[in-house]
């Protein structure tokens, strides 16, 4: 009776309802991503069409065997067609077939709370929290989780990378839980082709479907990647703080900003989603719509740059750079002494083993089943030299071996060590043994005096290995230790020792030492190497070439030089110093950025959408860090640049006035540990116009000095007190305020001597140093810069008319002003000795400007700067250039000159882009 009223009553409704009401489905309609453009309206990042792979859990398959062998069948598909997933998975495979981590620390508790299902990290047990990545991996592929049920239920038929793909799928689909009536995304931007094989495949892929929408495409990519950004898959921990904040317009397949423009722009580009209700028959085919709401496509963004004058920006700092490097090369095997930083060569044969250490060739190639004569004749002469050198080096560091650094360098001073192949064996040796957690570093006090004795190369290797293994700082576990034996530190020690012998066989940074090995001994000749460069194609293949190699009918070192010239081989291939820099060109009369170049860049179409793995690994491993914003993220002492700052202060503090005379005398000698000033015969008496015409040292020392200086006392807190409150003035105590990431500025808190000509701790990006290059162009207005020009929705109708906020108005005398303006006036104009006259004398229009060198290290060369503007008269635009190890001012001077001449047109702008490298001037006199 119980049951007839509970069927006939209760459940009435439910059980004699439509079955068909079962199927109606709302399906989400993506809005189409907002485009980016130019100040001309040029397209800079826009949208295509295109097709991606989604998953649904329909519910048809029931256990984890069925789920699992469905997902690999869908993998094998999209690889097959040269796909690849979507979702990125926190638990990788390195090359040696370790299991890992990748991520930082926040980063992995919080992919342990999801993995083992838990409200927050908090939930953790300390055992979850301290599970290796091998350790989660396992209990995902056949541990017990809630309801003592198998979590993924992955086979052993499967191999460990297939296991991971298919748990990769899994997971996702488990944080989806809540909501799995939406689709995850698998594969996206997907080949026609693997869209007819899907649906072919259908009736075996329950929840498999084919969606059209868009994917992102970047124009002229290198040349914008690092200010643009690009766009991915949203993040499970982004989809909750969203969620969290009210956010309801965005899902688990919906592509978001992931870093630049993209992300800072995000509220403006996503537009909103519409909706779509569909009733589907029992074949899942749609039977009827039975609603439509419209999605709204993303607002347009303009941009402030002018996308003419950042490419020509990003050719002619290219330019510069080889044309700096050509200078510095040399057709010897090793580099001479230099007396100063920017007398610093670059031995050929340096070239040569950059080409395979920023692997422009590919020595994992060499084993290649496709590889050519000239790859496997290398590799044979490898395999020999690794024998020779590995026994050499673990002979080094036997258990009975004291052999220090020092002694390996013939206890020489710092400055004279050269490299030496067998300390740097053990140093990459020492490294790996961090990088695979046997070393633990974490349980070493900094202070050690151990480890300070062996960092400095007074202990050998083997000694501090075996004071590691006594105090515990080596994970034994790792050293196939057999059962619960009892082993003394020297049977450790070789247990130690033979993992070493195993491990370095194959890793690629010690294979790169005995390539460089095989260099300098001549047994892989800088031929050879230019020839596996060409039939790799890393530049285009030229038969004529080879030949011209193989015979000897040229040489490798003028082969080198000739494409350098030609820009085939450039400084971001090599790698070498320098290689690196920033052009930032502002209107000083708005604080509109037109252009901010960034040296080297990357493919962002590559990492954009889905990031290409393999891409996304050798950009890691480029020696030229390309994926760091030059402009932006980058911070070097300002150097001379910062006198003006300098000159401010003291004639508005009344320390000096422009008719202020002082004689330069060389050494400044009120301080203790007096400095010198860079002539050594000095200037003579100056005052501020000449001294910044000059760049003269001395007389900021003197400036520096009577800043600090009180009823006759000097205390040089006071005088760094004054350089900040004027460096302030010009905006370094705060960011640009350009759209995109940006270091902190750092303004000098040490000896206001030395601050004052732009050393001590100063430490500002070039987008800071253009700002303040702005703000002198314009006498005193000081701009939040700006990348955006406004925004327009999708019907033409403006959302936001942008322009740069005045972050400081600075009120100085007008005398102070052309104080300043003459000097920099003198910098570019007048017969002094050290300044720039050669590089702007034949320009019709007057430049004014500032070098700056900045000095990092005394084994690289100086930094350059030079921040300017034009025409003089009537200030339009700054251009401020920063070459990182760039030897001399001079040629960032240089560089800018020539971004002058493409902006008003002076010469054939199109010679001036494309011509040949030429060598840059070498002349080293801007001592600034």
């Amino acid at each position: 009776i119980v049951r007839l009223f509970n069927i006939q009553i209760v459940e009435n409704d439910r059980l004699f309802a439509d079955p068909e009401d079962a199927t109606i489905k709302v399906r989400e309609i993506k809005g189409t991503r907002g485009n980016i453009l130019d100040c001309n309206g040029v397209l800079l990042a826009y949208n295509k069409l295109s097709y991606s792979i989604t998953l649904e859990d329909t519910g048809e398959l029931k256990t984890g065997e069925e789920k699992n062998k469905m997902i690999h069948k869908m993998i094998k598909l999209i690889k097959k067609y040269d796909g690849r997933l979507a979702n990125d998975f926190f638990i990788k495979l390195d090359d040696k077939g370790e299991l890992y981590f990748d991520g930082d620390t926040k980063e992995e508790l919080r992919f342990k709370r999801d993995a083992y299902s838990l409200r927050s990290v908090d939930a953790l047990t300390e055992s979850q929290k301290k599970a290796s990545a091998k350790e989660v991996y396992e209990y995902l592929k056949n541990g017990t989780g809630a309801k003592n049920t198998t979590v993924f239920n992955i086979s052993d038929e499967y191999s460990l990378e297939d296991s991971l793909e298919i748990m990769q799928v899994r997971y996702y689909l488990m944080l989806n839980k809540f909501a799995k009536y939406l689709p995850i995304t698998i594969a996206t931007n997907v080949d026609e082709k693997l869209v007819a094989v899907i649906k072919e495949y259908s009736g075996e892929l329950p929840g498999v479907e084919i969606l059209t929408e868009t994917y992102r495409v970047y124009d002229e990519a290198e040349i914008y990647a690092h200010m643009m950004g690009y766009t991915g898959l949203i993040s499970n921990e982004k989809l909750t703080e969203l969620q969290e904040s009210g956010n309801e317009d965005y899902s688990v397949t919906d592509q978001i900003g992931k870093i630049g423009l993209e992300q800072y722009l995000e509220e403006y580009l996503h537009g909103k989603k519409g909706k779509k209700k569909i009733k589907i028959n029992s074949n899942s085919e749609t039977e009827e719509i039975l609603n439509i709401d419209e999605p709204v496509a993303g607002d347009n963004v303009y941009l402030t740059i002018d996308s003419n004058l950042q490419e020509a920006s990003y050719k002619l700092l290219e330019k510069e750079l080889g044309g700096i490097l050509l200078a510095a090369i040399k057709n010897k095997k090793e580099a001479g002494e230099a007396e100063s930083a920017s007398d610093i060569e670059i031995p050929i044969y340096d070239v040569y083993y950059a080409l395979i250490d920023n692997n422009i060739v590919d020595i994992t190639h060499f084993t290649s089943d496709d590889a050519k004569t000239y790859e496997k004749s290398a590799y044979k002469k490898y395999l020999k030299a690794r024998e020779k050198d590995f026994s050499k080096v673990l002979s080094l560091i036997d258990v009975k071996s004291k052999v220090t650094a020092n002694e390996l360098y013939g206890n020489v001073d710092d400055k004279k060590k050269k490299k030496n192949a067998m300390v740097e064996y053990i140093n990459r040796i020492y490294q790996i043994l961090i990088e695979n957690k046997v070393l633990l570093t974490s349980k070493i006090k900094d202070d050690d005096k151990k480890l300070k004795q062996y960092k400095e190369g007074e202990l050998g290797f083997s000694q501090f290995m075996q004071y590691c293994l006594e105090n515990g700082y080596i994970d034994t576990e790792k050293l196939s230790i057999e059962g619960d034996s009892f082993y003394s530190t020297k049977e450790l020690y070789g247990k130690l020792y033979d993992y070493i012998a195993d491990v370095i066989q194959n890793d690629k940074e010690m294979a790169k030492y005995v390539y460089r090995t095989m260099i300098m001994s001549d047994e892989l000749t800088g031929s050879e190497v230019c020839i596996m460069m060409l039939e790799q194609g890393a530049i285009e293949y030229n038969e004529d070439e080879i030949n011209s190699l193989k015979k000897g009918a040229i040489t490798a070192y003028t082969y080198v030089r000739s494409k350098i010239k030609s820009g085939d081989i450039t400084a971001g291939m090599l790698a070498l110093d320098p290689c690196s820099g920033a052009v930032i060109v502002t209107n000083v009369n708005t604080g509109d950025v037109m252009a901010m170049v960034t040296y080297p860049s990357y493919d962002n179409n590559k990492l954009a959408n889905s990031i290409d793995a393999k891409y996304y690994k050798r950009l890691l491993e480029d020696n030229g860090d390309v994926l760091v914003n030059r402009a932006t993220q980058t911070r070097t002492a300002p150097g001379s640049t910062f006198k003006m700052i300098s000159t401010a202060a003291g004639l508005e503090e009344g320390v000096i006035t422009p008719s202020t005379y002082i004689t330069d005398k060389v050494t400044f000698d009120k301080i203790d540990n007096p400095p010198k000033c860079h002539s050594k015969s000095g200037h003579g008496t100056i005052n501020c116009m000449q001294a910044i015409g000059y760049s003269c040292n001395y007389f900021y020392y003197e400036v520096g000095y009577r800043l600090g200086s009180l009823n006759g006392t000097f205390d040089t807190e006071l005088g760094l007190k004054k350089l900040k409150e004027y460096a302030s003035k010009f905006g370094f105590d705060a960011k640009s305020g350009v759209e995109v990431s940006e270091y902190e500025p750092q303004i000098s808190d040490m000896d206001a001597v030395r601050s004052a000509i732009g050393q001590g701790t100063h430490a500002f990006s070039p987008i800071q140093i253009a700002r303040y290059g702005t703000a002198l162009a314009n006498s005193g207005t000081v701009y939040d810069l700006t990348l955006v020009d406004k925004i327009v929705d999708n019907k033409g109708e403006l959302v936001l008319d942008n322009s740069a906020k005045v972050h400081n108005q600075i009120d100085f005398k007008q005398s102070t002003w052309n104080a300043i303006h003459e000097g920099m006036y003198n910098v570019c104009n007048a017969n002094m000795s050290g300044n720039v006259r050669e590089n702007f004398k034949d320009m019709p229009i007057v430049v004014g400007g500032k070098t700056g060198t900045a000095q990092q290290v005394k084994t690289r060369p100086s930094h350059g700067l030079f921040v300017s503007y034009a025409p003089f008269d009537q200030a339009e635009i700054c251009v401020t250039a920063v070459i990182q190890f760039g030897y001399s001012s001079h040629n960032a001077a240089d560089l800018a000159s020539n971004i002058y001449k493409y902006y008003y047109e002076l010469t054939d702008t199109d010679v001036l882009i494309d011509s040949e490298v030429s060598e840059a001037d070498a002349d080293g006199t801007a001592h600034d």
